[in-house]
């Protein structure tokens, strides 16, 4: 092996084994520019700037005449850079085309260069004889340098090793997110495994580099395998007085309206412990982009303090209740003043308007307000009800099915017919943005109508002639008094019947 190599850098022999290898290396290089991806042909950069140097170094050697051992020094890396050229460019060809589009998965990285490692140190051995040196006599190294390199690397191999063992086992793998040691500060997406060290981006977007022989060691939980759902709790406390099943309902409320959690596997309260401060609640449910797991965690939290607000709940936290008489009086002057909103918007609705003042009164005393996050689900289509809702801030959309029908602003109202009847909603709610709702129930109605029955009356007109308005605009047709009366009447009999008048 050794004498042919030594005839390559003779004239003769170089050039014609030169040719036929420049020639190997240039069809190897045009195939890759053809089988390789766009995003794989700037691996093809390697063997064409070898190429490029082989080529410059046999015509430096054609032009200039150079003293006999400088000439075959050239020759000899020339004879290198080809080689290089022809084993880079055919374990391209072999790895990442002819083996690499079988694979279900990339060959990792540290494989690759493993591979390329040795494919250049074969390379290397071929084109030693050409100085002189013979390969044999490199590999009977004494027993001292062979303890001193091992010694000396210990640290090294034991890194390539614990990557060649996460390479077999496979506990993760690039684009994996993960965590070790049971540090939160630990987790992140991993961008690279390599011979020596593992890449880990963390959410803040810095790049936290583990040696292998540590994290082989270290306990790792996969957030992305076996499958990409995960599951998280967000801890919440609520008062003594709330009753459990009532905080439950609130939660589960809550969760089930916020995007990005899955429906199955089904979300579950679990009642912790009793704290110093209040009861202790875990919510648990399952995401499936843990990318977005701060996000999505931040969105039930923000609409179970909407839950909270609408189901009468507290979330207690340890204070001192100090209050002056200035500061009672403050806040008598700001409940007036909530109390004369109300009115205000209940006065600014269809149906009520007309209702006797003491009438008026009452229901704005007995007005509820909620609030929803955006996206909340404020009533569903087909469901029972018996409020009526007034928008006061924010906007709403109205759904029938799947498909937008109108969208209400503020000072709009819907509901009524739930309200006055008993019927089922027909149609879905959702809050376009965080808004603000006043709620009146039917237990506040039923108090106006028994204090007042021709209260009834008023309202089965109104609501009439504002169902035959809408009838009007779906069909183009006018509704006639008759009509109107009748509809009227069935209005009223449907709200004696309702309320028990």
């Amino acid at each position: 092996m050794g004498d042919w190599f030594r005839l390559a850098v003779q004239e003769g022999a170089y050039a014609s084994l030169g040719g036929i290898g420049i020639l190997v290396a240039l069809i190897l290089i045009v195939v890759l520019r053809f089988v390789l991806s766009d995003g794989e042909r700037a691996r093809v950069r390697v063997p064409f700037f070898l190429l490029v140097g082989n080529l410059t170094l046999v015509i430096f050697r054609s032009f200039v005449a150079l003293p006999r051992g400088f000439d075959r020094a050239i020759a000899a890396l020339a004879l290198l850079l080809l080689l290089a050229c022809i084993g880079r460019a055919g374990f391209l060809v072999i790895v990442d085309w002819l083996i690499g589009r079988r694979l279900a998965r990339p060959l990792p990285k540290i494989f690759r260069d493993i591979i390329q490692v040795v494919v250049y140190f074969g390379v290397a051995f071929l084109t030693l004889p050409v100085i002189g040196v013979e390969p044999s006599s490199l590999l009977t190294t004494s027993a001292l340098l062979t303890a001193v390199v091992g010694l000396s690397m210990q640290e090294t191999l034991g890194n390539l090793f614990a990557g060649l063992a996460i390479q077999a086992q496979r506990p993760f793998e690039v684009g994996d997110w993960i965590k070790f040691d049971f540090d939160d500060n630990l987790t992140g997406r991993v961008t690279e495994i390599n011979w020596r060290a593992t890449k880990v981006m963390t959410d803040d977007q810095v790049e936290v580099i583990v040696p292998n022989g540590p994290l082989a060691k270290a306990p790792i939980q996969n957030f992305t395998q076996p499958t990409r759902v995960s599951r998280r709790t967000v801890t919440v406390q609520a008062e003594y007085e709330a009753v459990p099943h009532m905080v439950v309902k609130a939660l589960h409320e809550a969760v089930q309206t916020t995007p990005d959690v899955l429906a199955k596997p089904a979300p579950d309260v679990v009642l912790a412990t009793y704290a110093d401060s209040g009861i202790e609640y875990q919510l648990r449910y399952y995401i499936r982009d843990f990318a977005r797991r701060a996000k999505i965690d931040s969105a039930v939290r923000s609409r179970i303090w909407y839950a909270f607000q609408r189901a009468g709940l507290s979330i207690p936290f340890p204070i001192r209740d100090v209050r002056s008489r200035d500061m009672l009086a403050v806040e008598a002057t700001k409940q007036a003043e909530f109390v004369s909103a109300r009115r205000r918007a209940l006065e600014g609705i269809e149906i009520l308007a007309g209702l006797p003042d003491d009438a008026m009164a009452r229901l704005a005393d007995r007005t509820r307000v909620v609030l929803y996050a955006k996206g909340g689900r404020i009533i569903e289509e087909g469901t029972d009800g018996d409020e009526l809702f007034i928008v006061y801030e924010g906007g709403v959309a109205v759904l029938v099915g799947k498909t937008e029908v109108a969208r209400l602003g503020e000072g709009s109202f819907f509901g009524e017919m739930s309200l006055m009847t008993g019927e089922k909603r027909t149609a879905t709610i959702v809050a376009r943005e965080p808004s603000k709702l006043f709620v009146i129930g039917s237990a506040a109605m039923r108090e106006v109508l028994a204090e007042d029955p021709k209260v009834a009356e008023h309202l089965a007109e109104v609501l009439a002639r504002r169902k035959a308005q809408l009838a009007d605009q779906r069909t183009g047709s006018a509704t006639t008094t008759h009509e109107e009366r009748t509809e009227s009447n069935l209005l009223l009999s449907k709200i004696r019947s309702f309320f028990s008048l």
